[in-house]
């Protein structure tokens, strides 16, 4: 309840208090005039007219009167409420509130206003108004009060309607992800939600709106943007997806996609800017980040020796580098955004489908075009011959498809090798080896007659030496018997010793085995490490040659040098011996 003077800004609801504040002064001057009958009557037919609920009662609290209007809300006549009190027409709880307002008024006469409930017709509660005023008899005795009454059941479910959206629409803004903001045409910020201040470092929307003077000075990280997002607002009367740079609170730089639209008055004047921001600084980092790595890639590809090309799905080229300008003589500004076959031209003359586009859509037609064709996965190998440039050539390609973070294929790529040379050195390859095949094959006969020679030869050496220990033995050795067993002097003796010593080693395999071992040595000392085989020693050697035992010593100590035997403990004639053994 509220009591006391109502104040409502509302221009309709003042003009509604006027009217009953009019309605009570009329009343309460014909009421205290004492007016005459025909007076009254006209006086009680102007107050029925009024369609706002009239009444008036005596200082006793008994009604006097009422207007048609009051009838109808109460569901009563005339003759059912004048002359009654309050606690014969309402609920005692009613009647016991509007009883205490009454007596009120009559202790502090005067006007008062407030809001309270009553019984309609039908015994529903309606919110009303009470407006009521005191009047006077013509000796200035207070006689009663006028009273008028307002139903605003309907404007205070209005007025609850309102407050519940404005708190669903207050919640809604302080709960929303996106930032919600307003800010005037001078650049101060009037409004902003929870979600846009801690987008920009602001713990709360008070601390920013503090904070900022004029978002055009510092907020905006170039200032032209606050201007072109104001004429762009003025102009069309809204914005839409205008991305712009801003400084935070903590001077870093975000980026932000603003949607906002010109509020005006009724006269057209823009009186704020309003709308919604939301933070779009890791798209568009990612963006530029996607950018760079792009134009790597494409800087990359252009450094690549070998001729490469690149396409989308539909088939547009979106690389031509460097190399394969190099190779057609067409530039890639001439060639990047091309479509249907475009690139294929360069090489065949005409447009037609190239490996990269066996990518995409197999033809068994096309694929027999090439010599050699390999698909492994998702890559295609393939070789050609063809006249290019002129000049019959011949080209390896490599075609894969490109993919993008998720997977997707979105275009392919094919690079091109000039393999003619590497095929012409390696046919010259094959033709040397072909020859040298040819060569080898003749040795080898070659060596086969050699070695049947060979074998003839080391058979007839070996019967000639069969045929000479034959002839020694059956020829030779019994006169050399002979000798031995005759009476000689001792110095023949030893002659006919190594005469038979000899003739033993050229019919044994010691002999080869001397002169292959022991080239080095001369004839002297080859003769004295027969001897010494022979278990002579130093001084039976010097007595059978004729020789000092000293120079018999010196051929003994060379004959261990030449054989590397001086810096070991070997007997020299256990050395000898194991050469036949």
């Amino acid at each position: 309840m509220r009591t006391g003077i109502m104040r409502d800004e509302k221009k309709t609801k003042a003009q509604l208090i006027r009217e009953l504040q009019e309605a009570k002064s009329l009343l309460a001057e014909a009421l205290a005039s004492g007016q005459s009958h025909q007076k009254s009557d006209f006086l009680q037919i102007l107050v029925d007219t009024i369609p706002i609920s009239i009444f008036y009662k005596d200082t006793n609290g008994i009604y006097l009167g009422c207007n048609r209007a009051y009838e109808t809300f109460l569901g009563m006549g005339k003759e059912a409420i004048v002359g009654k009190t309050l606690h014969e027409i309402f609920p005692s709880d009613l009647a016991d509130k509007y009883t205490e307002m009454d007596t009120n008024l009559f202790h502090d006469p005067g006007e008062q206003v407030y809001e309270w409930q009553i019984s309609d017709a039908d015994g529903r509660l309606r919110d009303v108004i009470f407006s009521k005023a005191t009047f006077y008899d013509e000796r200035g005795v207070l006689a009663g009060l006028v009273g008028v009454m307002v139903d605003i059941t309907e404007r205070k479910k209005a007025e609850k309607n309102l407050a519940e959206a404005e708190e669903r629409y207050r919640s809604i803004v302080e709960n929303a992800v996106e930032g919600i903001f307003q800010s005037s045409p001078g650049g101060r910020i009037l409004k902003v939600n929870p979600a846009h201040a801690r987008m920009f470092g602001y713990e709360t929307p008070q601390e920013m709106i503090d904070a900022i003077d004029d978002i055009g000075q510092g907020h905006y990280v170039h200032s032209e943007d606050r201007d072109k997002f104001r004429n762009i607002c003025d102009t069309e009367g809204f914005i839409h997806g205008f991305e712009v740079g801003f400084n935070t609170k903590n001077k870093e730089v975000i980026w932000v996609s603003l949607n906002a639209r010109a509020v005006r008055n009724t006269a057209g004047n823009i009186l704020y800017y309003e709308g919604f921001s939301q933070d779009i600084t890791t798209r568009v980092l990612a963006e530029k980040a996607l950018r760079d790595s792009e134009r790597l890639l494409s800087e990359i590809i252009d450094f690549l020796p070998d001729p490469t090309y690149a396409i989308d799905r539909s088939g547009r080229v979106l690389v031509w580098n460097k190399a394969i300008e190099d190779m057609t003589g067409v530039k890639a500004a001439d060639m990047v955004g091309q479509g249907d076959h475009a690139y294929a031209v360069p090489f065949y003359g005409l447009p037609r489908p190239m490996l990269i586009d066996l990518l995409f859509k197999p033809d068994d037609a096309v694929e027999g075009l090439y010599d050699e064709f390999i698909r492994e996965g998702d890559v295609i190998l393939a070789e050609s011959r063809g006249v290019f440039a002129g000049n019959l050539r011949v080209l390896w390609g490599k075609a894969a498809f490109l993919y993008d973070t998720a997977g997707e294929i979105v275009g392919g790529i094919e690079s091109i090798r000039d393999i003619t040379e590497r095929r012409m050195t390696e046919e010259q390859l094959k033709q040397r080896g072909r020859e040298l095949l040819t060569k080898t094959i003749t040795l080898e006969e070659i060596n086969v007659a050699l070695k049947v020679l060979l074998d003839q030869r080391e058979k007839d050496k070996s019967d000639m030496e069969d045929d000479i220990t034959l002839n020694v033995q059956k020829l030779v050795k019994p006169y050399i018997e002979k000798l031995r067993n005759s009476s000689l002097p001792p110095r023949e003796a030893a002659y006919i010793r190594i005469l038979e010593m000899s003739l033993n080693d050229i019919v044994s395999p010691f002999a080869n085995k001397l002169t292959t071992k022991l080239g080095a040595l001369t004839p002297k000392e080859i003769e004295i490490a027969k001897l010494v085989k022979e278990g002579k020693t130093t001084k039976e050697i010097a007595e059978l040659l004729g020789s000092s035992i000293r120079a018999i010593e010196f051929h003994r100590h060379n004959i261990r040098r030449k054989l590397d035997l001086k810096k070991t403990n070997k007997n020299l004639r256990s050395y000898l011996m194991s050469l036949t053994s």
